[in-house]
């Protein structure tokens, strides 16, 4: 399950929630599985001059102003019966070798219609079982798929047995800062059915560094409410499809820098390339260079005296990696993979997932010092641990 991490005064939590009958065990986005139950307006009197017709977004008039608001209980109708809770029990050794249960829920997302459900690794991690429970009440045992601990993503599988619906999945790349969201899961384990809850995109690529554990990547930032039990539940668009996959929060470490409306959701364009290979193979083979590296700012361009803009530059190399083996140095600046221009580390992840297989050979055009190099590189497999 989840762990609580510490970094810059800020603790993040995954939104799943757990409790062991003698202590907590995690402050994560599962929720605890318990058995209980005007003023007058000011006037305007100098006409506004209209402005010129523009093209006016869904909702707005041609002036800007909202019009309407958005479709929500439309779109929350049509997709909550493919929102599921999921309940997981693990079983543990206590004082003098006892064995005893805790008990968690978090969220997932039917996507298949072979009764395949998309959920957060942390959700279902070390589970001795899991139930899942639909819409309309049912309960079914779930058997676990795969798992991706470098994405924090999961399928568990139902049995294909009149399931709802499976929710569709839209493409994240087309998000802006600003547009409106929905989120939906089981927050605080909550008696009848999904809460929502309504914000809009706040960042984009957001990335979450963790001391023991790898680096959450492609996130989308909302404010929309993401609570416990959240973990796994859809973050939606307003034409009703899955565009990240709600996971984490910030919370202040103290009273005095508590952090409002910060959440983050696993992107559906890494989610999808997870959920396919977890499908077909139980497992994620991502390609590997071998390296660490770091956006190439304008600061530490300036610094090193280098006219360019953007690149990844290299902050260690693996040993026995593939960059070892083919003589990629630290510092070396990346530039371009196979001709194509690379202008951050996240334009490296995206390429390699996307383009490349473990064993394919890649040319990566690099800066090392005052000259430009071609190294050639065998891709190998990322390590799991």
């Amino acid at each position: 399950m989840g762990k609580v991490q510490k970094h810059n005064t800020i603790t993040i939590l995954f939104v799943g929630y757990s409790v062991l009958l003698t202590f907590l065990f995690l402050a994560a986005a599962c929720s605890l599985v318990t058995s209980t139950p005007t003023a007058n307006q000011p006037t305007l009197t100098t006409p506004i001059p209209p402005k010129e017709p523009t093209t006016a977004y869904p909702g707005t008039d041609s002036l800007g102003a909202i019009s309407s608001l958005p479709p929500i209980a439309d779109i929350v109708e049509m997709v909550t019966p493919a929102v599921t809770s999921i309940v997981v029990e693990i079983t543990y050794r206590g004082a003098f070798g006892r064995q005893l249960q805790n008990f968690s829920s978090g969220s997932g997302v039917l996507f298949d219609k072979r009764g395949y459900i998309i959920t957060n690794n942390h959700v279902v991690d070390d589970a001795t079982r899991i139930v899942v429970v639909l819409f309309d009440g049912r309960r079914l045992e779930a058997q676990l798929v795969g798992a991706d601990t470098i994405t924090d993503l999961a399928v568990i599988k139902i049995p294909e047995d009149d399931l709802p619906t499976p929710a569709t999945f839209g493409d994240s790349t087309n998000l802006r800062v600003g547009d409106w969201v929905i989120a939906i899961g089981n927050a605080l384990n909550l008696p009848g059915g999904p809460t929502v809850t309504v914000g809009v995109v706040s960042a984009l690529d957001r990335f979450i560094p963790y001391e023991s554990s790898p680096t959450l990547r492609d996130l989308i930032q909302t404010d929309a409410a993401i609570n416990p039990g959240n973990s796994g539940g859809p973050l939606l668009s307003l034409q009703g499809e899955v565009i990240g996959i709600n996971t984490a929060v910030f919370r202040g470490a103290t009273t005095n820098e508590d952090a409002q409306g910060i959440g983050f959701a696993v992107s559906s364009d890494t989610t999808k390339d997870v959920a396919t290979q977890l499908v077909e193979n139980g497992r994620v083979v991502w390609p590997w260079m071998g390296i660490s590296a770091e956006d190439m700012t304008s600061i530490k361009a300036t610094e090193m005296g280098l006219p360019i803009t953007g690149g990844a530059l290299v902050s260690s190399v693996h040993n026995d990696g593939p960059a070892q083996k083919s003589g990629m140095e630290v510092n070396d600046i990346i530039l371009a993979i196979d001709g194509e221009q690379v202008s951050n580390v996240k334009d490296i992840q995206r390429l390699l997932r996307r383009q490349y297989k473990v064993g394919q050979e890649t040319s990566i055009r690099v800066i090392r010092g005052p000259d430009t190099q071609t190294v050639e590189i065998t891709l190998g497999e990322m390590p799991r641990d």
